[in-house]
């Protein structure tokens, strides 16, 4: 039995038939159902760890982690980051514009120096759902937060 590996970044899911376990999982390709036990994969990825621990990582998360220190970035690489990764597929629009928005950047005062002085885009963020707990803010505020926090992070800990 092959195993599919399938890329489900940014997609939201309920599990809405209590049937469905791990052991028991149908995945529909092409108009066809196959249907994968949890045995026929644990003896999948047992032989790839026999050959050695295998990580793949999308190539557009290594060539923005390669050009932009999510640490040491300034608003106008920020905004080029959310582009790159919202133009591969890889995070949402509402999470692109979240991360695009940069007060410091005006498109009507042209060259701006504060568009162009880096700083701590992560620990920014953290600071963001800190206040935003403080603050009483809605379940959906902080899984935004949390969401831009994990694709910074992400970045983070590849490069």
């Amino acid at each position: 039995m092959r195993v599919f590996e399938m890329n489900v970044d940014n997609v939201a899911y309920k599990l809405v038939d209590d049937g469905v376990t791990p052991r028991n999982v149908t995945v529909e390709l092409s108009g066809t159902q196959k249907y994968a036990r949890q045995a026929d994969v644990q003896t999948e990825l047992q032989d790839r760890s026999a050959a050695g621990d295998v990580v793949s990582i999308s190539p557009v998360w290594r060539e923005v982690a390669s050009r932009i220190d999510p640490r040491n970035a300034s608003p106008l690489e920020m905004i080029k980051l959310s582009q790159t990764l919202y133009d591969a597929g890889v995070i949402t629009f509402e999470d692109h514009i979240n991360l695009s928005f940069q007060p410091e950047v005006n498109a009507d005062e042209g060259d701006n120096e504060a568009a162009r002085t880096t700083k701590d885009f992560v620990a920014l963020w953290q600071d963001k759902q800190n206040t935003a707990l403080r603050q009483g803010a809605d379940r959906a505020e902080l899984e935004d937060l949390q969401r831009i926090q994990a694709v910074l992070g992400y970045i983070d800990s590849i490069r």
